[in-house]
């Protein structure tokens, strides 16, 4: 397929593909083969960036569309309906947020991006650093993806984990955020 966004590499794109309408696909997905720079500035190891193909249909099905491929879906499943082409941008995205954020108590990061959903949504996407994943037998360290979302009232989000200080704010674009 062709996307207006072509931001990924063509494999990239073509292994989503893959994972999101083979059902079966338990590998990781490698989405980008090394951390961008503005989140290496932030704290990130330059590592690829994987994400788990259960999550990549999560985010992309609306739940209708995960019921038409076959798929289970548990009382607790939430799909978030972006479509492949908003959720391409947003892990584009990822060079140039609009805020990130680092958890006070794990290795979490936050990145929201400029990208919205169908409902006018920020897109926010979850970091785990640092961490391993285990790709064809094989143990890689990864800053593994662990969802693609958006997020309403994303500012307000934002001010509110800072309140609590579950979250230290590390960067924002100039002019975009009002936190």
């Amino acid at each position: 397929m062709k996307y207006s966004c072509l931001m990924l590499t063509q494999s990239t794109i073509e292994e989503i593909e893959h994972a999101l309408f083979n059902i079966h696909v338990r590998n990781p997905v490698k989405l980008r083969s090394t951390t961008p720079g503005i989140l290496m500035k932030c704290g990130l190891n330059n590592l690829p960036m994987y994400e788990n193909p259960s999550h990549i249909r999560k985010n992309i099905l609306t739940r209708q569309q995960a019921t038409d491929l076959g798929l289970i879906i548990g009382k607790n499943d939430h799909y978030h309906g972006l479509g492949i082409e908003i959720y391409i941008k947003a892990i584009a995205a990822l060079d140039d947020p609009i805020a990130i954020l680092k958890s006070t108590k794990n290795n979490d990061y936050v990145i929201i991006t400029e990208v919205t959903d169908i409902n006018g949504n920020k897109i926010i996407i979850p970091i785990n650093i640092n961490t391993t994943t285990r790709v064809n037998h094989i143990n890689i360290k990864t800053n593994r993806i662990k969802s693609v979302y958006g997020k309403d009232n994303v500012y307000k989000y934002i001010q509110n984990e800072l309140k609590k200080e579950k979250y230290l704010l590390l960067y924002t674009k100039k002019h975009r955020v009002r936190v």
